[in-house]
């Protein structure tokens, strides 16, 4: 029986931290940065961070005991040791609402504010990365390819949100910043955690789908759009997942098309195609190379550009050795395949040939995977 099927079926408490800090990748990183943790609480201070986490201290866990201000120990002073670190370490993102109550369950499972701190580097920084950002890049993207799973798997569902303009943001947003904490019961989400550390934001994906599928039939009882909203609230409650291991074996089995869904079916519109040097005689072909990474082959640099996100549930098994785990989607390796030739000795304009790295023309991409045409256009 794999590591990953073990872990599935969830991992006894008592060993919980251990795993989580060994899957993750978080112990390693620990160990490599002796006294790093320690030195960032000791940082230059930073009134704005400060000001920012006191303020959700009193917000997270107001039920538990632990985190009450009159508890011994009180857990308040931990996790705002843990977020101020995070906060120093990762400066792009300091701290964003949702961390909070991320952070909190990661002291209340590790009862260690330094593995809670490197847990916590291990989500926001690798396995969610720009979930927490200003922009929320990360975020508002897992939200449109959770639309357009609905939209392939369950059509009514996605028809009915269409049709009353609800956007997938406002239904489901925490779910994703906070990782179903304070919305599945405590034993659902430390199941879920268990395969987050261990497989990734695809874990998301499956309980969200897992959700919305079991509870289609309600979903479509909906006549509004205050009432779907109330709807979506409703499903995350009753004995379905407060059902851990059904709940966890269902996600898996139920949406474990999800996982081979091809990227095509979330890829629909124009790549553009760049100016990419030829390869070398006896070098291997130019791989998928992730989006603004700098190509040295030809006469100048060029960058790699894409409209598209990459995902990791959009990624063929042939990409899935590279880059450790953070694996190069399709929207990367398309653009590469198409126009990896030599196109610099296309005359741009009576000019010369096309610098390296820039847009030479357009591709359509339909959803049922097919090229029907390119458009050149030299610019």
């Amino acid at each position: 029986m794999t590591v990953k099927r073990y872990i599935r079926k969830g991992i006894p408490l008592e060993h919980r931290a251990r795993v989580w800090m060994g899957v993750s990748g978080a112990q390693a990183r620990m160990e490599r940065n002796p006294g790093y943790y320690h030195r960032l609480l000791q940082g230059e201070r930073n009134d704005s961070l400060e000001e920012a986490i006191r303020t959700d201290m009193n917000r997270t866990f107001p039920d538990n005991v632990k985190f009450r201000k009159s508890a011994d120990p009180c857990l308040q002073k931990t996790l705002y040791n843990v977020l101020l670190a995070y906060g120093h370490h990762n400066r792009g993102v300091g701290y964003c609402q949702g961390m909070n109550f991320i952070a909190g369950y990661l002291i209340l499972i590790t009862k260690n504010e330094e593995e809670s701190f490197w847990l916590l580097d291990a989500l926001v920084g690798r396995i969610l990365p720009d979930y927490y950002s200003p922009e929320m890049l990360g975020l508002k993207t897992d939200q449109e390819v959770l639309g357009e799973l609905v939209r392939t798997k369950l059509p009514a569902v996605a028809a009915l949100m269409d049709g009353h303009g609800v956007l997938w943001t406002l239904v489901v947003s925490r779910w994703f910043i906070c990782l179903f904490v304070d919305i599945l019961p405590v034993e659902t989400v430390l199941r879920i955690w268990d395969c987050l550390f261990n497989e990734g934001s695809k874990i998301i994906f499956r309980v969200a789908l897992t959700l919305i599928k079991q509870h289609q039939a309600f979903i479509l009882e909906a006549t509004s759009f205050a009432d779907i909203c109330e709807k979506f609230k409703e499903i995350t409650k009753g004995s379905f997942v407060t059902e851990c291991h059904t709940f966890m074996q269902v996600s898996v089995w139920v949406c474990s098309a999800c996982a081979l869904l091809c990227c095509s079916t979330c890829l629909a519109g124009e790549v553009t195609v760049l100016a990419l040097p030829s390869c070398p005689p006896g070098k291997a072909p130019v791989p998928a190379f992730p989006l603004g990474l700098c190509l040295s082959w030809g006469p100048s640099p060029c960058t790699v550009s894409s409209p598209f996100q990459a995902h990791p549930l959009l990624e063929p098994k042939a990409c899935r050795q590279m880059r450790g785990g953070h694996l190069p989607g399709v929207q990367w390796l398309l653009p590469l395949l198409l126009c990896h030739q030599p196109w610099s000795g296309l005359p741009q304009g009576g000019q010369g040939p096309v610098p390296m790295g820039r847009p030479i023309g357009v591709v359509q991409v339909h959803r049922d995977g097919s090229i029907k045409g390119t458009s050149t256009h030299l610019v």
